[in-house]
């Protein structure tokens, strides 16, 4: 795949994302708030919920925002800090999407399974270091 391609893909991944935070958050609106009010869905789970979409579209915008500047500049300088984002946020995200909807899918959270979170947290603040790292480079 060229540098222009992988660039690209890297658009359109955060894109994707950032389309499915809205879709995600309007769903949460007009879905589970009733769900809330009928007494079939937690508070607690639709606030967790809404952490998951917020904590996507942040990261989707800087997604957007490294693979664009990637394309201005005609290199591929924010990978490590990309797809680390990319992969927290999936973990982040992903594993409050199934916390906050295990009583409706019918699929429980494992327990042994705690760990995603944070380590999905984690890779998020990591992510932001390697910005920082990649940004020292390319004042070298």
């Amino acid at each position: 795949m060229t540098n222009k391609n992988n660039i690209l893909s890297k658009i359109y991944i955060a894109s994707i994302s950032g389309a499915l935070s809205i879709i995600l958050g309007a769903f949460s609106a007009h879905g589970l708030e009733n769900l809330v009010k009928q007494n079939i869905l937690s508070l607690h789970h639709f606030e967790v919920f809404e952490k998951a979409v917020k904590y996507q579209m942040y990261n989707s915008i800087i997604l957007l925002i490294l693979a664009l500047a990637n394309f201005i500049v005609s290199q591929n300088i924010f990978k490590a800090s990309f797809y680390t984002l990319l992969i927290g946020m999936i973990l982040f995200s992903g594993s409050l999407y199934w916390i906050a909807l295990q009583s409706l899918i019918h699929i429980a959270f494992p327990k042994y399974l705690f760990w995603i979170t944070p380590l999905g947290g984690l890779l998020m603040i990591t992510g932001w270091i390697w910005i920082i790292v990649d940004i020292r480079k390319i004042n070298r």
